[in-house]
């Protein structure tokens, strides 16, 4: 499981507003979709 953070660091040593709360779920549910479609592709490919 990997996790894609935009200016992680900066994630980390501010408190997170709410547009950075919302960017961080949205690019959690994109890498997560992301995940799954490559594991249902090399799943496909195998």
């Amino acid at each position: 499981m990997h996790t894609i953070f935009w200016n992680g660091n900066e994630i980390q040593t501010y408190v997170p507003s709410n547009r950075t709360y919302v960017i961080l779920v949205i690019s959690i549910f994109f890498d997560r979709v992301l995940t799954i479609t490559m594991d249902f592709t090399s799943f496909l490919v195998k």
